[in-house]
């Protein structure tokens, strides 16, 4: 900067544990470039009030990786507008093509997307959804003519003839301004959920997971993951096929093991093939040859967890019973919780902040298969009531900046019906302000946020 050379802003200028450095980086240059945290808040609500509270950023990197839901995602994004510290949305590394951050970072009208340079297909893939939205934005309905009406309305009428077995039918006057294709979407189940290794740009693969609805399951939504270079010590947990479960194997040779400190165990570096086939044990054998794809960067058992435990809850559900993205990602975190309880990494009994963390961490069923699982099912219940990702994600913080309002603003203000109805905007400018003021009077803007949109079922 000194040398004229033009910086706009700082990602990650110090450790995570630095936040001496991060206050003095703000004191000097933050009213002159945005300073950026990252691994040091990890999407995660507390860790940015924590952050921005203490003067060490003033613009959250937002990864949904991070933290493992869509719901928890807007959480810390809100969080992060409460202090006034804008947002980026950013891809990790490895990537696969899927454009989730276009759909964050439009639906919050974000300060900007990074996506890195256009050497990568998956890259430009997200910048192209980014256009494609604002094209789709912009674009103003077409009206339908008399005989496009027409010929709706009798298609209709064919319709219901078919399903109820009537001649003599009939149908609203406005039935051809209806949207059929949302409506019969609401009306089809969850027929089957799959699970599969997905590539990304690097080759090392994550996690996908697709629904699969209708009888013949051609009507399909799918979500898939990245991953990082590098992670942050509170990030959630990408499942990787090298975590190893106890199970009597690993209690059979714990020679062989080492214990990870979080429940789980890794193969000790000096073990390699002979050892294991010494043993002459099918299921070690196995769990070794699992744990040496892709370097241990395997996610079969992500996979595994998305058809077994999260596909069980799901299948068989009719899309206008999904309930909202709250209602599907707080089951989400209700199952990881359940699975770390059965799993004995956590007590029934446990304090509410201990299970908070517990779902966060994501550290049984894993945050790729989570939430694979949440950007599926948020497209389909967008698609059922006509919409996209991006527009269901902005619906869902609007509400929930306009219920915060409500329960915090003083003096005279708008009724929550009418501040629903506000432009996103001007909305989150009424929120900023809400916000700063229950902040100067020393209340924990993550804790008015997580109950107006309670995403942890504790």
């Amino acid at each position: 900067m000194e040398q004229g050379i033009p910086v706009l802003s700082i990602e990650d200028g110090f450790g995570e544990r630095d936040h001496q450095g991060w206050q003095n980086l703000m004191k000097e240059l933050g009213d002159k470039v945005f300073v950026i945290g990252d691994d040091l808040v990890t999407t995660k609500d507390t860790n940015i009030e924590t952050c921005a509270r203490n003067g060490e950023i003033n613009a959250s990197l937002i990864k949904a990786n991070q933290i493992g839901t869509l719901t928890e995602t807007i959480l810390a994004m809100l969080t992060s507008l409460a202090y006034g510290a804008e947002l980026v949305v950013s891809h990790r590394s490895k990537s696969p093509n899927d454009p989730f951050e276009a759909e964050i970072g439009t639906a919050m009208n974000a300060l900007g997307v990074k996506c890195g340079g256009g050497a990568n297909t998956e890259r430009l893939q997200k910048y192209g959804r980014v256009m494609e939205i604002i094209a789709l934005a912009k674009a103003a309905q077409r009206e339908t003519t008399d005989a496009e009406r027409k010929e709706v309305e009798e298609n209709v009428k064919e319709l219901v003839r078919i399903l109820t077995g009537k001649e003599d039918v009939s149908v609203m006057p406005d039935a051809a301004e209806l949207d059929i294709a949302a409506l019969l979407m609401k009306m089809l189940a969850i027929e089957a959920v799959s699970g599969t290794e997905e590539a990304t740009n690097a080759g090392i693969p994550s996690a996908a997971a697709t629904l699969f609805l209708g009888k013949t399951g051609i009507v399909r939504f799918k979500g898939s993951t990245p991953l990082g270079t590098s992670a942050g010590e509170d990030e959630a947990i990408h499942y990787v096929d090298s975590i190893i479960e106890p199970s009597e194997t690993t209690k059979k040779y714990a020679d062989l093991f080492k214990d990870a400190g979080d429940g789980t165990f890794r193969f000790k570096k000096d073990v390699n093939l002979q050892t294991v086939k010494s043993k002459n044990d099918e299921q070690l054998m196995a769990l070794w040859k699992k744990s040496r794809r892709y370097d241990g960067k395997g996610c079969m058992d992500a996979v595994k967890h998305i058809e077994g435990v999260l596909a069980k809850a799901f299948i068989g559900r009719k899309l206008a019973n999904l309930g909202s993205v709250l209602e599907i990602d707080k089951q989400l975190l209700g199952l990881e919780l359940e699975q770390a309880i059965l799993a004995g990494r956590i007590s029934k009994e446990a304090p509410t902040g201990e299970k908070i963390h517990t779902m966060q961490r994501k550290g049984i069923l894993g945050m790729n298969a989570i939430l694979s699982m949440s950007l599926a099912l948020g497209r389909a219940v967008a698609a059922a009531d006509g919409r996209e990702l991006w527009q269901l994600l902005r619906d869902v913080a609007g509400d929930t900046m306009a219920k915060f309002v409500d329960a915090n603003a003083a003096g005279d203000k708008k009724s929550l019906a009418d501040l629903k109805t506000m432009d996103f905007d001007a909305l989150q400018i009424l929120f900023r302000s809400t916000a700063a003021t229950a902040i100067k009077d020393g209340k924990a803007i993550s804790e008015l946020l997580r109950a107006q949109l309670p995403v942890y079922p504790v």
